[in-house]
């Protein structure tokens, strides 16, 4: 159940919940990022020998993935996988497949892998602690809480219990002297605690002390015994500044604390995170409203208090079926058993109807609701935020439709008037990681070619032409499978993971992009060693595209990760490097098929 919280955000935003990001590093600790890949390799090593072990093939499949994870990662993925599947209670499997994709830098996939383990081993004390110092880096207290709890009720002599009970005060909103006691605590139970120097390095941070805050991320940076999730949050790439943009609700994971409300009129209101479409990552907030004349609907949620200091005021993405609707926007704010609600009112922009829009709301635009007791504060005060929620009217006529919402954070304020908001950071980094790669290219006639293609795709791009830069990237990657004699099949493997990042966030269309893989799959099964094996692996595949077809998406996504441990298994019908050309291509499809318009 955790697992469905997450595997949406596999790679992503994670988590997008009713609260606050705060700054996890200081300028100075990309030093040591150089030490970090080797570090948590020798960590994953040092678990071995402490942990259960499962049957004969699980162990198998598990040294197997070990041999891989270096030089073949997606391959030792899947063998981690199916060791999982062949004997759940392994908990090695999922820690080492964890850390593996920490080494990989999708944190999404490894708490995903983390939180599957716990699932199949709920006394795992190592898989709980994974889990919950994760969740906790990646701003998912909702996910950390009960493993925290469960911690704090069975480990509660440990310093790292007390280090997480004081990192989950600060992710909900609690400040430093809130959270002090239990980070006492910690320090007491063990003075060299990873996990209680990051806290109190966090905590220097909140206060202005960053040469302070450096010296306790070094400190966690050289104990050789820091836990991967450890090490990864005091290397994290976000600064100080990330605050001011902080998340408040991404809803990955299906944000169930959203929940609707409507007069006894008649009126009706859906309202529920699903993945029929998004901004951004794999799920937004769908609301579905059918107002009489003088009803009122609403779709909110309620949550501890939360310190949205960090900005000038809310900023979101919106859908909306019809131009010229208007909606509200409450919060909540005070104490939770007597909050004083606020409101602001908007219209969607023209442009929502057509593709999503970006809609800033600044405190100033919040007034207290006419219908608020008396009593509580006159103004915002973002410091006490306890609810969130929006709300539909009709106070002339009926009105129905249908509104998206997604990505709501803190905003520093609107882009100024007359310019365009900046560009996806992660696509203009993707396009200079593919330049620097064909860079590289000795050929000179087919380097210049590369670069012209890729050019073209960034200039339609920046010129706003999104579905001639897909198509472009399409066909580029297409034809780049022509080049693996001349390039190398390592060479085409990175190009294409760089092109399939670029066509995931450019929002390519799932069926467009599973058309693309499965050609190029096809294409890969021409090369395979054995005509038994190809013929083989063209049946299995055509079955998956079949129940694609028939809209049968969870068992598409079940029959290729059958493939993926097929084609493991026959690496030698297949032929190295092709096998894991042929691994990736599944894994990438096996996550569009099923998360479809996540990144």
């Amino acid at each position: 159940p955790q697992v469905e919280e997450v595997a949406a955000e596999e790679e992503a935003r994670p988590p997008k919940k009713a609260r606050r990001r705060w700054p996890w590093v200081v300028a100075g600790v990309s030093v040591f990022l150089c030490l970090l890949v080797l570090g948590l390799g020798a960590i994953a090593r040092q678990r071995r020998a402490s942990l259960p072990t499962g049957g004969e093939e699980a162990q198998q499949l598990l040294e197997q993935a070990r041999a891989a994870a270096e030089e073949d990662p997606e391959r030792a993925i899947v063998l981690y996988k199916r060791a999982q599947e062949a004997d759940p209670q392994l908990v090695e499997a999922y820690l080492e497949l964890g850390d593996l994709l920490l080494q990989q830098d999708e944190p999404a996939r490894a708490l995903a892998a983390y939180l599957e383990g716990t699932d199949a081993n709920p006394d795992s004390v190592q898989l709980r602690q994974e889990a919950a110092g994760l969740a906790l880096v990646a701003d998912r207290p909702d996910i950390a809480r009960p493993h925290v709890e469960w911690l704090r009720a069975e480990r509660p002599d440990d310093a790292t219990t007390h280090a997480y009970a004081a990192l989950l005060m600060l992710a909900e909103g609690g400040t430093c002297e809130e959270a002090r006691p239990e980070l006492d605590k910690a320090f007491e139970l063990d003075e060299g605690n990873g996990w209680a120097h990051y806290v109190r390095g966090v905590c220097h941070l909140k206060e202005g002390n960053p040469e302070a805050a450096q010296a306790e991320f070094e400190f966690v940076l050289a104990q050789e015994e820091a836990p991967p999730t450890l090490k990864y949050a005091v290397s994290r790439p976000e600064g100080p500044s990330a605050r001011a943009e902080a998340v408040i609700e991404d809803f990955e994971g299906g944000a169930p604390g959203w929940r609707s409300e409507t007069d006894d009129q008649g009126s009706s209101l859906f309202c529920e995170p699903d993945d029929q479409m998004s901004h951004s990552g794999a799920y937004a907030l769908h609301i579905e409203y059918n107002i009489v004349q003088e009803g009122y609907g609403v779709c909110g949620s309620s949550f501890e208090k939360q310190d949205w200091s960090g900005g000038e005021g809310i900023g979101m993405w919106i859908h909306s079926s019809q131009p010229g609707e208007m909606f509200g926007i409450g919060l909540g704010v005070g104490g939770p058993e007597a909050a004083t609600p606020f409101e602001a009112h908007f219209e969607v922009p023209p442009e929502s109807v057509a593709d999503w829009a970006p809609v800033f709301l600044p405190w100033e635009a919040f007034a207290r609701a006419p219908w608020a007791e008396s009593g509580g504060p006159e103004a915002v005060d973002p410091r006490m935020v306890v609810g969130l929620w929006f709300e539909f009217t009709a106070p002339e006529a009926p009105r129905e439709g249908v509104l998206w919402v997604d990505d709501i954070r803190l905003q520093a304020g609107p882009p100024p008037s007359g310019e365009k908001p900046p560009p996806d950071e992660r696509i203009v980094q993707e396009f200079s990681d593919l330049l620097s790669l064909i860079s590289q290219v000795e050929d000179a006639r087919l380097r210049e070619e590369l670069t012209d293609a890729v050019n073209g795709i960034q200039g339609a791009w920046e010129g706003e032409d999104v579905s001639t830069a897909i198509q472009l990237a399409q066909e580029l990657e297409s034809e780049s499978q022509a080049y693996r004699q001349e390039l190398g099949s390592e060479f085409i493997l990175e190009m294409s993971g760089h092109l399939d990042k670029l066509l995931l966030l450019m929002d390519v269309s799932p069926p467009d992009f599973i058309a693309l893989k499965g050609a190029i799959l096809s294409e890969l099964a021409s090369e395979f060693s054995s005509a038994d094996a190809e013929e083989e692996f063209r049946r299995m595949l055509a079955e998956a595209r079949d129940l694609m077809q028939a809209g049968r998406r969870d068992e598409a996504a079940e029959r290729l990760k059958e493939i993926q441990a097929w084609t493991a298994e026959h690496e030698e019908q297949i032929g190295q490097p092709l096998v894991s050309e042929v691994l990736y291509h599944l894994e990438i499809t096996v996550q569009v098929v099923g998360h479809p318009g996540e990144p």
